[in-house]
């Protein structure tokens, strides 16, 4: 993932607006809270 973020060019991304962020932390807001909820659903079934 780091050599990926080294090798991205933001100048052609300069014209996008936020709107991709946006969109993108909406998206990692909605798969944090899934997994909140089901880790609350089915956490008691894992014995550690």
């Amino acid at each position: 993932m780091a050599g990926v973020g080294l090798s991205t060019n933001f100048k052609k991304f300069k014209g996008m607006g936020l709107k991709p962020f946006y969109i993108g932390f909406m998206a990692a807001v909605a798969v944090g809270v899934v997994s909140v909820i089901l880790v609350s659903l089915f956490g008691g079934f894992v014995r550690v």
